[in-house]
Formats: C-alpha cells, structure tokens, sequence
C-alpha cells in the first residue's frame, strides 16, 4: 500500500497541507499526518475512501502503487460546489430532511469537491468572537459524529430544537462546549452529555464577508 506517497503527492499537486485537508474533510489532522509519514499501516476503511472522495480518485489508485496525474481518474478541475444553506433548526435534523426540502433551500458555493453530507449555516450571534462574527458562513461536515477535542461542532442540546455552534473540549474525560466570547457572563459553558446531546456535524471551513 503506497497512500503514504501518494497522499503526499496529493497534497502538492492541489497546493494543500494536512491542516486544510483535515478542515475539508473532517478527517483528525493527526490521523492524516501518521498516514503522510506511514506510521499507520492499516487505515480505517472510512478514512481512505473519504480521501478518494475528496480527491475525485478511485479507492485503487490512492492506495496503488503510482498516482498518475495525467489520467481522467483526477477531476478536481471544477472550481466551485454548490451545498444546503440550512436554518439553525433545520441542522438538527438534517439527516432526515426530505429530498424536496434540500432541493428547494438555499444553496451556497464552496470552493472544494463535497463529502457526502456537507452542509452550510451562518452565525446569528456574537458567542464565538472573536474568531466568527456574526455572519460567518460555516461549512459543515455533517457525517462527522465523534468531535475530537478542540473542534468546533454543531450541537443539538437535551431538547432544544435549535442547533448552536461551540468548540467541543475534552478536559479529564469530561466534554463540555465552550464559548469563544470572553463574555463568560453571557455564554455560559455547557456540559456535553453524549448519551442525551448529539453533534450535528464538524466544522471544515469558515468564510467571513467584510463587505
């Protein structure tokens, strides 16, 4: 298996480092770096066939033994995708929003190839100053369940049916989101209850309008 090499090839040919990928993706920047180097020998399923995804390339040619650059198995040529603008409430349950609903909600581009199930919103509220004003346009990744400390998630709360955006931190194997906003008075820190919260999805890419 020559993902080592070909990731590596990868990521020069599309001008990318293991940090961009990984906010594009969802995949841990971690988990990308040991496969770069090689010190993982037998990738999770998952994780590979979300790079091929990414990459536009068959599952064969990014674990073969050469990625040719020049065949028609790398499509990346297309500059812009276009992915659901949703509502707050309606991130909640994205999962299950029907066909027609998605088709007929705004749309946003993005200026890389889609996983599966991405998504977009747009900050209502200053909680994550200084980072993401009001405005911000989120990206995403709504197949990514399981947050790694750090990240910045979409969070459905007990029974609130209005989803909202915090950084998921793991300290003494207790979760909790935080509020990037030094007003702490204002936003207050909340527990994350993995049996009774859910992560609706894994931030991949931000854009701020200052116009």
């Amino acid at each position: 298996m020559k993902i080592s090499t070909n990731l590596k090839k990868l990521l020069e040919k599309f001008n990318l480092n293991t940090l961009e990928l990984s906010r594009r993706t969802g995949i841990a920047q971690p988990v990308i770096y040991r496969l770069m180097t090689g010190e993982t020998h037998d990738p999770k399923l998952s994780t590979v066939l979300t790079l091929a995804n990414y990459f536009d390339i068959t599952l064969e040619c990014l674990i073969g033994e050469t990625v040719n650059f020049s065949s028609a198995e790398i499509s990346n040529k297309k500059s812009s995708f276009e992915v659901p603008l949703l509502t707050w409430k309606q991130a909640v349950n994205h999962l299950t929003l029907a066909q027609d609903i998605l088709s007929s909600t705004e749309k946003t581009l993005i200026n890389f190839k889609p996983i599966s199930n991405i998504f977009a919103l747009k900050t209502e509220d200053d909680s994550m100053l200084p980072i993401f004003p009001k405005g911000t346009l989120l990206i995403v990744n709504g197949d990514q369940k399981h947050p790694q400390n750090g990240n910045y998630i979409i969070a459905k709360i007990g029974t609130n049916k209005k989803a909202l955006f915090r950084q998921f931190i793991i300290d003494n194997e207790i979760s909790y989101l935080k509020s990037l906003n030094p007003d702490a008075a204002k936003y207050r820190i909340a527990l994350f209850d993995k049996k009774k919260d859910i992560c609706c999805g894994v931030l991949v890419q931000s854009k701020v309008d200052y116009n």
